[in-house]
C-alpha cells in the first residue's frame, strides 16, 4: 500500500485546487471543504489514493481506461511511439499506423466476427430491407439540426437583451430536426471559422 502522504503536501495541493481547478461532472462546493479525492497510483482495476487507501475502481472499464490502470507495455509502447515520432505530418502516415490496420483487419476473419455478421444478414432478410431503406431509417433517426453552442449563444445573448425571438425561432426548428429545409439552412451548419471555440462536457 502506498505510503501516506504528508498533511502539509495535501493542504497545499487543497489550496491550489480550490482556487484553479475544475472537474468535471462535480462542483468546486462538493468538494471544497474537505479537498478533492486525489489518486497516486493504479494498478488493473485497483486505484490508490495520496492518503495510501485503496479503492476498487467500478468505473474502470469505461472510455481510455478499459484496458486498466498500470499497464507498462502499453506505456512503454506509447512512449517509444512518442520519442520516435507522436503523428506524421499532414497527408502522410507512419509504420505503427500501416501495422495497427493490418492487426484490426484481422478483426474481419475471426471466427466470432463471421458468425455475427451472418446472423445480421439474415436478421436484415427477415424486414425485406434494401439499403434504400437503411439510408432512410438513418435518415429518420440522426437529426439534421442539432442545438449548436453558436445558435445557442446567440439566443442567450438576444434573451439577456429582452429579446426572445431567436430562442422561439430555435425551438420551432428543433421541432422538425429530420426534415431539410431551406429556411433552416442556417441551423445545419458549424460555427463560421474564426469563431470562439467553446470546450464542453458531456454534462453541459
Amino acid at each position: 500500500m502506498q505510503e501516506k502522504k504528508s498533511n502539509n503536501n495535501f493542504e497545499k495541493l487543497k489550496n491550489i485546487a480550490s482556487d484553479h481547478l475544475f472537474m468535471h461532472g462535480v462542483q468546486i462546493n462538493d468538494w471544497k471543504n474537505e479537498g478533492p479525492k486525489i489518486f497516486v497510483n493504479g494498478e488493473g482495476s485497483w486505484v490508490t489514493d495520496i492518503e495510501g487507501n485503496k479503492y476498487l475502481d467500478m468505473m474502470g472499464g469505461l472510455w481510455y481506461k478499459s484496458a486498466g490502470y498500470g499497464r507498462k507495455k502499453i506505456a512503454d509502447a506509447v512512449y517509444k511511439q512518442m520519442t520516435e515520432i507522436s503523428s506524421p505530418p499532414a497527408n502522410s502516415t507512419t509504420e505503427s499506423t500501416i501495422l495497427l490496420s493490418g492487426k484490426i483487419s484481422e478483426i474481419y476473419s475471426d471466427k466470432n466476427f463471421i458468425i455475427w455478421k451472418k446472423r445480421w444478414e439474415e436478421r436484415l432478410k427477415l424486414n425485406n430491407n434494401t439499403p434504400e431503406k437503411f439510408l432512410k431509417l438513418m435518415r429518420s433517426a440522426n437529426p439534421l439540426i442539432i442545438p449548436r453552442n453558436h445558435k445557442v449563444e446567440e439566443v442567450l445573448e438576444a434573451a439577456n437583451n429582452n429579446d426572445l425571438s431567436p430562442l422561439k425561432k430555435l425551438i420551432k426548428v428543433l421541432e422538425t430536426p429530420y426534415e431539410k429545409l431551406q429556411e433552416n439552412i442556417e441551423y445545419q451548419s458549424p460555427a463560421p471559422m474564426g469563431n470562439k471555440k467553446y470546450q464542453t462536457f458531456c454534462g453541459t
